[in-house]
């Protein structure tokens, strides 16, 4: 089965084909290695979508011409460059097709985001089968900073056009917090995601699986890029995965170490029903719902949903007792409760506890 690297980009701003690419031959006429366009064509986006233009090795003064004739937003226009580099000590060789759309043709629903630049490098197997005149994964991913220098704000790999963790084989943001917008089945937690998470989940998942030749990250002057050395063979499972237990695992100490003090609860009552919910307060969002308590002896019942996505059960383990127990109810329950039995609606499961108080 044939599987292509293909790289998608998307840029802050939506723009026509021809001032992209006009922008990018512009970069390009300044990195030695880039040769081209040797190729370059332009098509209509909506109609008829046929070719409208295939030249091969278009001087300077026809690019110009072409990017001025069709400079409309119904038009996108793509080039072939070849790149030159070297693999150690062998000097290589590798084709790159690049696609530049419009406003007209960045909404794709089936990725649930915006694409302004594809960035073609044909079958994987020329990449990852041992050809010494083929460049390796490094060469091949350095050479996305074209895209970073052009303001790129996200760059992925992903088979099948599917945006997930098991899917994606490649993946750059400018912000680091959009990495909690990947396609996760489990969403992030709401914590702010740095450059220092996105190295130590990178480099975590690197260290646990070197053996299946692990992940890599490319640094530039904007952020890293992960990706998988295994090009579309790979996968940034692993990456994702250590990267939500970095997220759960701040959430809960911040928790821990500010006694939840960035959190405040609320009693509301409906006719003879009274319960709780846990806000955050620098947003106002709600965390929990808690129902009435019941105590039983030494045993207090928290029946609890959770209403953020994001947060788990061990989060909310640490939350309640700081913030309902403690906070609300003033620690009133501390001399007559040792344990705590967590009742979890939603997927009606219930854990004992010992309550420290």
């Amino acid at each position: 089965m044939s599987v292509d690297v293909i790289y998608n980009a998307v840029f802050p701003e939506p723009k026509g084909a021809a001032q992209r690419f006009a922008e990018l031959l512009a970069l390009l006429a300044n990195r030695r290695e880039f040769k081209g366009p040797g190729r370059v064509s332009v098509y209509e986006l909506i109609g008829s979508g046929d070719r409208l233009v295939n030249e091969v090795n278009p001087s300077a003064a026809r690019l110009k011409s072409l990017l001025v004739e069709y400079d409309d937003a119904k038009y996108g226009i793509s080039g072939t460059w070849g790149v030159h580099g070297t693999r150690d000590g062998v000097r290589t060789l590798y084709g790159v097709e690049v696609s530049c759309g419009s406003p007209l043709s960045r909404s794709r629903p089936w990725l649930d985001r915006d694409v302004d630049l594809v960035w073609d490098l044909g079958n994987v197997r020329r990449y990852t089968e041992g050809d010494p005149e083929q460049p390796n994964h490094e060469q091949l991913i350095s050479d996305l900073q074209v895209l970073v220098e052009l303001g790129a704000s996200s760059i992925w790999g992903a088979r099948d056009y599917v945006v997930n963790p098991d899917n994606l084989y490649a993946m750059y943001h400018r912000n680091p917090n959009d990495y909690r917008a990947d396609g996760l089945e489990t969403p992030l937690p709401k914590w702010p995601i740095g450059v220092e998470h996105i190295e130590v989940a990178a480099e975590s998942a690197r260290e646990k699986y070197e053996a299946d030749d692990g992940l890599r990250l490319f640094t530039t002057a904007a952020g890293p890029i992960v990706y998988s050395p295994l090009l579309a063979r790979g996968t940034l499972n692993m990456f994702y995965t250590y990267l939500e237990r970095m997220m759960q695992a701040e959430v809960r100490a911040d928790i821990e170490q500010t006694r939840a003090s960035g959190y405040q609860t609320h009693e509301y009552t409906e006719g003879e029903n009274k319960w709780l919910v846990v806000e955050r307060r620098s947003d106002g969002a709600e965390i929990v719902r808690v129902d009435a308590l019941e105590r039983e002896g030494d045993v207090l019942t928290v029946a609890y949903e959770i209403i953020e996505p994001g947060i788990n059960d061990i989060i909310i383990r640490e939350l309640i007792p700081l913030a309902v127990l403690d906070s609300f109810y003033g620690g009133s329950y501390r001399r007559s409760v040792s344990q705590l039995r967590y009742r979890d609606k939603l997927n009606k499961t219930e854990d004992l506890v010992p309550y420290d108080g």
